[in-house]
């Protein structure tokens, strides 16, 4: 009779974890295909996670880690870029991202406000401001996200554009304006 018990137990205790392995699987999973965010959702600090390692020279003023990537619908990319102060003072910066042109498969061009930048690639953040200590970098996240349908297959160019707030409180040019390509397939 306990033997019976016993077992009946044994049978109980396996199911229950077994059950709750099972939960487990299923969450995972669940969170795992759930698991892409739309770059309407993510914040400056979740871009700044997600930076890969810059390929750059410890002395360049700006150094992006690519100048192209390609998106297909629905699709997320984040760039990476490093600002370094140069100058013996802390400093604020401004990184604008500025629609450039728009090359369509067969060559034509066109600019921001013309046919073809609608419904374009969204960027986030467009603008950003960040405080740099003096002699330091800072590297900072910029999402690319190709909404799904309504968006035209071609070159999409953004400038990236880099100032510093100087004495008199304006934003001059830091470093040459940068180009980035998007190519929606």
């Amino acid at each position: 009779m306990d033997r019976g018990i016993e077992l009946s137990l044994n049978f109980i205790v396996i199911l229950i974890i077994s059950l709750v392995m099972f939960g487990f699987g299923v969450m995972f999973v669940y969170n795992l295909a759930a698991g892409t965010e739309s770059i309407k959702s993510m914040t400056l600090e979740q871009l700044d996670d997600s930076i890969v390692d810059l390929r750059c020279r410890y002395n360049e003023k700006v150094c992006l880690d690519r100048d192209r990537i390609e998106l297909r619908q629905g699709e997320l990319r984040v760039l990476t870029l490093r600002v370094l102060n140069i100058d013996s003072a802390d400093a604020e910066f401004r990184i604008t991202v500025r629609k450039g042109i728009f090359v369509s498969p067969d060559n034509q061009r066109f600019a921001p406000g013309e046919p073809g930048w609608e419904n374009t690639i969204l960027v986030l953040p467009e603008e950003r401001f960040e405080r740099i200590v003096a002699n330091d970098a800072k590297t900072v996240g910029v999402g690319f996200e190709r909404p799904k349908g309504g968006v035209q297959r071609g070159t999409y160019v953004f400038d990236i554009v880099i100032e510093k707030k100087d004495t008199t409180g304006l934003f001059v040019e830091y470093d040459p304006v940068h180009k980035f390509y998007v190519n929606a397939k």
